[in-house]
């Protein structure tokens, strides 16, 4: 019996001419194929496990980048809530400094004018200073020329009274209902005299 060689899948099969494929050939190359396979199936499931593993390690790490992600994306939220917070103070204060300032230049000016002011009125009121001195010690003077002067007609008075009161004195008092008989000018005097005298003597009795 003559034997045909066949070649399957890198491996030959001895044929013989009456009875097809060698029979122990058939069975080896089974064999050999289930366990490559075998062997190839365990290599592809350590595979498929590394694999999963790798995939839920990746998941992991996708969870937690994402929950990074929504921490980092919140606080960039929060920090540009803030950034607009602090911009709008900022602003606010810039308003009420560019308004402090007008109204520290305002001062300014006002402050220019009344020291302008004040150098204008500065010689008027030395000069009014000056016066008022001046017119004090007149008024000064004045008044103690006016007592003088007043002391002095009392004095003039007080003496004009011890002068004459004697010989108003002197002058005999006629009986009631006499000085009719006298002539009206007459009496009109004697009457205006000891008016005077009485007059007089209230005068130096308040000095």
């Amino acid at each position: 019996m003559s034997k045909v060689g066949f070649r399957m899948e890198n491996n030959t099969f001895k044929g013989s001419l009456f009875g097809g494929f060698n029979r122990e050939d058939v069975i080896d190359y089974i064999k050999k194929t289930s366990a490559e396979s075998t062997a190839r199936i365990e290599s592809l499931e350590g595979d498929i496990d590394k694999l999963c593993a790798q995939e839920q390690e990746l998941r992991t790490q996708v969870s937690t980048l994402r929950g990074e992600n929504d921490r980092l994306t919140q606080e960039h939220s929060d920090a540009a809530a803030e950034r607009d917070t602090l911009r709008a103070a900022l602003d606010t204060a810039n308003d009420e400094l560019t308004a402090l300032r007008a109204e520290a230049e305002a001062l300014r000016a006002e402050n220019a004018s009344l020291r302008a002011e004040n150098d204008k009125l500065r010689p008027m009121a030395e000069q009014y200073s000056t016066i008022k001195e001046h017119l004090a010690g007149i008024e000064l003077d004045a008044h103690q020329r006016a007592e003088e002067y007043e002391r002095g007609v009392h004095e003039r008075l007080a003496a004009t009274i011890r002068h004459r009161r004697p010989g108003i004195e002197a002058v005999p008092r006629a009986p009631a209902g006499h000085d009719r008989r006298l002539p009206r000018p007459l009496r009109q005097r004697a009457f205006d005299a000891r008016q005077h005298l009485h007059q007089c003597d209230r005068r130096a009795s308040a000095r």
